[in-house]
């Protein structure tokens, strides 16, 4: 389990690496930005959620784990003052 979690860390690290390095660009692309951001976003949530022993189906829907990360942390509700959630669609 804790290598798997290292794993998603870097990989939740790469994506945030992506999203700011295309984000400096003259024109960046902002699609790729968006799901390089979910993603990175996603991953830290199911590592939270593993870490704490909380089950999850397979989704992608960040409210969704930001509810169930809730359930361990109430500061979690902080995410949606950030629009967190907004990354889903």
């Amino acid at each position: 389990m804790t290598d798997w979690v290292h794993l998603w860390i870097r990989k939740a690290d790469n994506d945030m690496k992506t999203g700011r390095d295309e984000l400096s660009t003259e024109h960046p692309a902002t699609d790729t930005i968006c799901f390089h951001m979910q993603q990175c976003v996603e991953k830290y949530l199911k590592v939270f959620l593993v870490k704490n022993e909380q089950d999850f189906r397979k989704t992608h829907d960040i409210a969704e784990l930001i509810e169930l990360c809730k359930t361990k942390d109430q500061s979690f509700d902080q995410l949606y003052d950030l629009n967190a959630d907004a990354l889903t669609p």
